[in-house]
Parts: structure tokens; C-alpha cells; sequence
């Protein structure tokens, strides 16, 4: 982004004590980088590369502001979010970078009245419209926030409708293995809960007990549901443990220590 540079935008601006009562006066960034578009912006009207700056304009981009005032382009973009956001200044976007425009310039420039201040009428004025347009811009994102999260729970929901819960197991057993999935970081997809419901079903048909199946699934964190093995079809749900046994001794004499695997339950 190139920067004008004449002699016509020399002078000065005004700064009133009254900015030590600014809300943004605490904010350094904030206010280094304001103070930076008073000094930047024209005093008068000026063509630049077919455009047209009017009295408080001036082009720059966020790299050039960063470069001029010391700050990280990062906290550039982040002060001139909030001195938009109050209507300090507006900025537009050109194919030559940005236009920042300084809302109510002259004020900095002129001066108002005899004594170079603001009038405190209108400051007050000035002051209630901007906490009112927060106000609205905060209820607005509220607004949004909400409506993103009752669009979210409602897809949830019709999407948990859609499924066909088998009727061989309660259905909070199955959502909680749905949830646990979750707190796992293993969410399912809609195919995924669809594909498990089938197979609880077809368990279910093997005489399988799908409820102690799903119940263990659970308690160990499994990531799916596995057929018992045995003829108790998972109503007794087994592992195998090894279990030392005492010294048995072979055919020469020498003992020699040995594991047996027993299938017990847990």
C-alpha cells in the first residue's frame, strides 16, 4: 500500500484533555493507533489514484499502519476493530487497499466554539448513541449466538429421531454408549449409530445379551460392541485371565512352573 506524502497535510489537530476520558484512552493500542488516524487523515479534499478523499480520509493498509505505528499488524487489526465498533472511525475496502475514514474530524481539526471545545450537549448525544448502537450490536450477537445453538440442538435431535431403536434394549442404554462415545472423543455419524443399532439387533438374534454386551462396551470405553463367546451368549460376559498354578513336576523330577487359562467372571 503506497502513502501520500505533501505538503498541503501538513498542520496540526486538536486534542482535548476530555480524551483522558475516552473508553479506549487505557487501551494502548487503541489509542496509539486513533491518535495516528487524527495525524494521518486530510484537512482537506485530494484525488488519489481516482479516488476521491474528503476532509478526514485517508488510504493505508493494515501492514503500513503497523509499520508507522510500531504495533504488530495483529494488534492493528484488533484496535481498529474496536474503534469501529464505537464509531470512531469507518473504514472501506478499495482496490488500492483501505480507506479509514475519522467520523466527526473536525472536531480534532476545527475545534468548535470560541474555546476549541465540543459542545457537551453534544458529546452527551454522541456518547448515548454509541452506548445504544452496543447495546443493540451485543443483543444482536446474542441473538445469533442463541439461534446457532437451537439450530444446532434441533439438527441433533431430528437427526436422533431418524434412528430405529431396537426393542430388545432400553434406549437410554444405547444413548449412553452414543454419549460415552463422545466423551471418549469417538463421536458417531448418523451411518455410524444406524449401522450399530443393526448390529445390537442381529446380537440380539443370536440370543446374545445385548444389554450386559452394551453395559461392559460402556464401563471398558470400547468403540464397539462385541459378541460374547461361549454358550452364555454374553449373559455371564467372560474374560480370560491367567492365573499361576503350583509347581508340577515332569518326568525327570525337575519342577518347572506353569499358567493354566480359566475363564472366569469379573
Amino acid at each position: 500500500m503506497a502513502e501520500i506524502i505533501d505538503d498541503d497535510n501538513l498542520g496540526f489537530v486538536k486534542l482535548f484533555r476530555k480524551l483522558e476520558q475516552w473508553e479506549w484512552y487505557t487501551d494502548v493500542p487503541v489509542k496509539t493507533l486513533f491518535v495516528h488516524c487524527l495525524i494521518k487523515a486530510r484537512h482537506n479534499e485530494k484525488r488519489w489514484r481516482g479516488l476521491s478523499l474528503k476532509q478526514g480520509q485517508f488510504p493505508t493498509g493494515l501492514s503500513l499502519l503497523a509499520k508507522q505505528t510500531g504495533l504488530s499488524v495483529s494488534q492493528v487489526r484488533t484496535a481498529l476493530e474496536k474503534l469501529v465498533l464505537t464509531n470512531e472511525v469507518t473504514r472501506v475496502s478499495t482496490s488500492y487497499g483501505t480507506v479509514i475514514t475519522v467520523n466527526n474530524y473536525s472536531t480534532y481539526h476545527d475545534g468548535k466554539g470560541e474555546s476549541g471545545k465540543q459542545d457537551d450537549k453534544q458529546i452527551a448525544n454522541e456518547s448515548q448513541t454509541n452506548r445504544k448502537r452496543i447495546a443493540n450490536e451485543s443483543q444482536l450477537l446474542k441473538k445469533e449466538k442463541k439461534e446457532k445453538k437451537e439450530k444446532k440442538e434441533k439438527k441433533t435431535t431430528i437427526g436422533e429421531k431418524d434412528l430405529i431403536y431396537p426393542e430388545c434394549v432400553e434406549r437410554k442404554l444405547i444413548d449412553d454408549y452414543f454419549a460415552n462415545r463422545i466423551d471418549i472423543k469417538k463421536p458417531m455419524t448418523h451411518r455410524a449409530k444406524e449401522l450399530f443399532l443393526v448390529k445390537v439387533q442381529r446380537l440380539h438374534d443370536k440370543g446374545q445379551d445385548v444389554t450386559t454386551l452394551i453395559e461392559t462396551t460402556i464401563m471398558r470405553n470400547y468403540t464397539d460392541i462385541y459378541e460374547a463367546k461361549g454358550e452364555s451368549g454374553g449373559k455371564n460376559y467372560r474374560t480370560s485371565k491367567r492365573i499361576p498354578v503350583e509347581k508340577a513336576e515332569t518326568k525327570s523330577g525337575k519342577q518347572i512352573k506353569r499358567d493354566t487359562v480359566y475363564t472366569i467372571k469379573d
